[in-house]
């Protein structure tokens, strides 16, 4: 009896940014000490600072433990990038997409509509 071979699990391919998103400021998984530092640098309480970003302040707390405690979390980089934009740490024109352009289509074919028939007539 053949076996069959188990089929080759392929791994997804990266996809490259476009162009315009490649040059914009990359945030890693920021420190404990990172977080407590912007925070403070902010003038937010822990309460505030977690209210800014949409998470629990226990959550929050979390984010500050030193990384050796049982219960500390890491910031994901996108919680941490929306935290300095809140703050005014990272310059939101950074991220504002270019100014889109748009030209008009040539108007020079005009095609009349036909008008629809109201009623059919049983016989045509």
């Amino acid at each position: 009896m053949k076996k069959t071979p188990k089929p080759r699990i392929k791994t997804p391919t990266l996809v490259g940014l476009p162009a315009r998103f490649a040059t914009l400021p990359r945030v890693d998984a920021p420190s404990p000490e990172q977080v407590r530092a912007a925070r403070e640098k902010a003038q937010l309480t822990q309460m505030q600072a977690a209210l800014l970003i949409y998470v629990d302040v226990d959550t929050w707390r979390q984010y500050e433990k030193p990384r050796v405690q049982s219960n500390a979390r890491t910031m994901r980089p996108a919680l941490w990038e929306l935290f300095l934009l809140k703050v005014g740490s990272i310059e939101p024109d950074l991220y504002r997409p270019p100014a889109l352009t748009f030209e008009r289509a040539p108007t020079t074919l005009v095609i009349e509509a036909q008008k629809p028939a109201l009623f059919k007539r049983a016989g045509a």
